[in-house]
């Protein structure tokens, strides 16, 4: 990188290799010198980074990518992290496309439980103590920590604009 600034700096303010510019009368008051040697400093600080413009708007991106996935690993924690990563390697992991839909109670009293995709009944299917399962008839992944009624069902879908 060539340097337009010098190495050193003279109190707050950096100055300027070619001192062309900074000529005594060259500014008509101190607000517009002020101004100057301001820019000079900030120019001497991006200079002082050794690094390219192009090079300064990579580190930035990758930077933004870093914070937000420390964001997403704090919100997530480092085991649940680990177990999705351990899942993964061995072939386990499912992303889905879409959010699980809560199970449908089939009845009032509670008695059924009915698929929300097809309306299959999934009273006695046994998934042991794991709290999502996925319908034998349309594949659809239910989350069965949420059980609605058919009127909340169908008010959901409404508000989504679903219109099965």
């Amino acid at each position: 990188m060539n340097r337009l600034t010098e190495e050193s700096q003279i109190g707050p303010f950096a100055i300027l290799k070619d001192k062309a510019e900074a000529r005594p009368g060259a500014f008509h008051d101190y607000d517009c010198l002020y101004a100057h040697m301001a820019a000079v400093t900030r120019l001497k600080a991006y200079e002082d980074t050794g690094m390219e413009p192009e090079e300064i708007k990579d580190f930035v991106s990758r930077w933004k990518y870093a914070t937000e996935l420390a964001g997403l690993c704090k919100e997530a924690g480092s085991d649940r992290l680990r177990e999705a990563a351990e899942a993964d390697r061995a072939g386990r992991l499912v992303v889905l496309d879409s959010p699980r839909k809560p199970l449908i109670w089939g009845d009032d009293e509670h008695n059924s439980c009915v698929c929300p995709e097809c309306g299959f009944d999934l009273m006695g299917i046994p998934y042991g103590n794991q709290m999502v399962l996925q319908c034998p008839e349309c594949g659809e992944y239910i989350d069965a920590k949420k059980c609605v009624t058919y009127a909340e069902a169908a008010e959901a879908a409404l508000k989504a604009g679903d219109n099965r």
